[in-house]
């Protein structure tokens, strides 16, 4: 009973001492996968820290670049008004010439009446006039015909 006591402790032994080397080698594996968890989680908070830095960055260029497009939109938008504006006057001054010269179209086409008008009567005048030298002349005519008829 010794003997298989002691053969039992032995076996328990071995078997604690093989129980063990396997517990060290766990832990050997627990502390080199901690280690390595601690270095990629180091890695990440860095990788973190850098994306976040970037990101800032790009915040601020975006929001850079938005405030120069709002300033952009702002300037052709007052452009745009100032163009309308300038339009609705120059539409104006056009319709105002426009009246401008259609009341003095309608001026001279009254003077090119009037000298029309004028021109017709002189022609009229002259007509009759010539009609009168065509009479004197035959008158002359007569009259010397009539002197020349007595002498003789």
């Amino acid at each position: 009973q010794k003997l298989e006591f002691k053969k039992a402790s032995e076996g328990f032994s071995e078997q604690k001492l093989e129980f063990k080397k396997r517990v060290e080698e766990l832990v050997g594996k627990v502390k080199s996968i901690e280690g390595k968890m601690l270095d990629e989680t180091r890695s990440l908070e860095e990788k973190n820290s850098e994306y976040a830095s970037k990101l800032s960055e790009a915040s601020e260029i975006a929001n850079n670049e938005k405030k120069m497009i709002e300033d952009e939109l702002a300037a052709v938008s007052a452009l745009k008004d100032s163009l309308e504006l300038q339009f609705e006057e120059l539409k104006e001054r056009v319709s105002k010439e426009k009246e401008e010269l259609g009341v003095e179209q309608r001026a001279m086409e009254l003077e090119i009446r009037n000298l029309t008008e004028q021109l017709e009567s002189k022609r009229s005048l002259e007509s009759e006039a010539e009609k009168f030298r065509e009479e004197r002349e035959t008158l002359l005519i007569e009259i010397e015909n009539v002197k020349s008829s007595r002498k003789n």
